[in-house]
This record gives structure tokens, sequence and C-alpha cells, in this order.
């Protein structure tokens, strides 16, 4: 089984459908997240919704969503390529500029939740940073390869991608304009769930010790005790941390589908040092690259049906949370 997949690989009936299931994929992501964000709009009609609308995270996720859009478009593109072409160039640079626009918002979500919750900052004060921010390091990763010529059909992977023949500048490419920002802000947005959660837990223990407290002072006087214990109640009641608990936990999700989703750039940083010795397409690297691809057609999929149960999506039943 080793050797084989050692063996330089040998084109047969399964390539002539690889395309076809990028396609499915990537199309069933592109239906979803229209859904999501058509419901989106048909909650912005609702009076009762319009303290959610007027919200960071969420507007920080419709930038995620429609950056998903573009991808997909474009990934639908790349999947029906069987050559060169004019456009192939530009559609591999709106992939990139897009895959790390929306891996951004994700992080700019995790990050404001920390700022706001934990460091008690201004969350719209800091939102056109957010986005000038990760528009601007979209940028500068993304047009100097393609001013430089450096997208288009790649001959050894049949697709459009990074062009050049030299793997040892391809490798450069790879890693300092996509896979370390990807992987780096994967690794963020871990980071500040787990500071969260840190925080979230310092701050219960400090109630209970308050709590308790109030209740050991007011065991001396009946008096005492009737009118301190409803207002250590009323302290908890008030406390948002608790009321959003659920929130933040569910929040943790993007943090791990971020870092799942992260492994499609681990495939293509492997892909891209292997070929640097081994500059024939093996069959383990054409499967890890079929494998890359499938996770990459996922991201408009995974992230549509996240944002459809998140926390952070309107909804005219509830109050909005304090981010």
């Amino acid at each position: 089984m080793l050797q084989a997949l050692s063996e330089p690989h040998v084109p047969g009936n399964f390539d002539m459908h690889v395309g076809t299931i990028f396609q499915s994929l990537v199309i069933t992501g592109l239906s979803l997240t229209c859904v999501v964000l058509s419901g989106f709009a048909y909650t912005a009609v609702h009076p009762a919704a319009k303290n959610h609308l007027d919200r960071v995270s969420f507007r920080l996720l419709t930038y995620a969503l429609l950056a998903n859009l573009v991808y997909g478009c474009c990934f639908v593109s790349i999947a029906k390529s069987s050559g060169p072409s004019t456009s192939c160039s530009l559609v591999v640079f709106l992939i990139n500029w897009t895959t790390l626009f929306s891996c951004g918002m994700c992080f700019c979500i995790a990050l404001n939740l920390e700022l706001v919750l934990v460091q008690g900052c201004n969350g719209k004060r800091l939102e056109k940073y957010y986005i000038i921010g990760t528009a601007a390091l979209c940028s500068i990763c993304n047009i100097p390869p393609y001013a430089a010529g450096q997208f288009g059909w790649n001959e050894l992977n049949q697709a459009c991608w990074f062009s050049t023949p030299d793997q040892h500048a391809l490798a450069r490419w790879v890693i300092g304009t996509h896979v370390f920002w990807v992987l780096f802000m994967a690794i963020g947005e871990a980071v500040a769930f787990l500071l969260i959660v840190r925080y979230f837990i310092s701050y219960e223990s400090n109630q209970r010790r308050i709590h308790s407290g109030t209740t050991s002072s007011g065991l001396g006087t009946s008096s005492c005790r009737s009118e301190r214990l409803p207002r250590a109640s009323m302290v908890q009641q008030r406390n948002p941390m608790g009321q959003y608990r659920n929130i933040i936990l569910r929040v943790g999700l993007y943090p791990v589908v971020s870092c799942l989703l992260s492994l499609g750039s681990v495939i293509d940083l492997y892909l891209v040092v292997d070929q640097l010795s081994h500059p024939i397409m093996s069959e383990l690297n054409f499967r890890l690259s079929v494998s890359g691809f499938i996770i990459y057609a996922l991201r408009p999929v995974i992230y549509a049906m996240l944002a459809a149960v998140d926390p952070v999506s309107p909804r005219p039943d509830i109050s909005p949370p304090p981010y």
C-alpha cells in the first residue's frame, strides 16, 4: 500500500469526476450562504431586530459571508478550468484575497469579543480598524504576486494557482502570502477564545466568593441577611457573562472550525515543500491535493452553517448580546 502511494500518479476515472465534486460542494455552499444572507436581510425589516444589526460582530460576520460568496463563485470557475486561460490569474487573486479576508473577519470577531468583554474596549470604534487592517493585509499579500505574474496555470497540479516553475520561489510565495497568515489567524482565534474562557472562569470564581462572603456576613442578623442576599443575587443576575455564557461557548466553534479548515493550508505547505525534492506528482500527493481542494470547497458550506446558528446572527425574539 505504501509502495503504491509513493508511485507516480496515473490519471484514472476518478480524475474525471474531481471537478464535479468540487463544483457540487461549492454550489451547495453558495446556496446556503445566499439563504443565510437572505435571512439576515429579511430579519432586518423586523423592528425588534434593529439593535441586532447595529453590532460589530454581526457586521463582521456579514462581511465574511460576502467574501465567501465571491470566493465560491471564483472556486467554481477554477473547478471548471482545464487549461491556461486569460482569467486564471485574476481568479486566483480573488480566491486568495477573499480567503484571507474571511479568515481575517472571523479572527476579528474573536478579537473584538475579547477586547470588549475582557479589556472593556469600545468595539464600534475599533470596527473600522478591523476592516481596514484586514483589507490592507489581504492586498499586501496578494497584489505583489499578482503584479509579478505569479498567479496562473500550474502545470504540476493542473489547476489555476501559482504558476512559477521554480519550486523554491513557489514555497516562498505560498508561505509568505497565504499559509502563514491563515495559520496565524486560526491560532489567534483559539488564543482569544481561551482568554475569554479564562476571564469567564475568573469572574465566576470572584462572584462566588463575593456571594459567599455576603451570605456569611448576613447570618449575624436577619435584617442584614434579608437586605444583602437579594443584592448579591441581583448583581449575579445582571452579570452579562453569566447571561451570555452559552453564547461565548458557542462562539468557540469558530476557532475550532478555523483550525480544521486551516488543514488545507497545511496540505499546501506540505505539497510545496515535498515538491522541492519530488517534482513528479505521486499518488499520495495527488490524494492530499484532492483532500486540500475538498477542504477549500467546504469553506462556504461550513461557514454558512455556522452563521445560521451563530449567536451574533440577528433574531427578533431575543435581546442583543453586548458585543
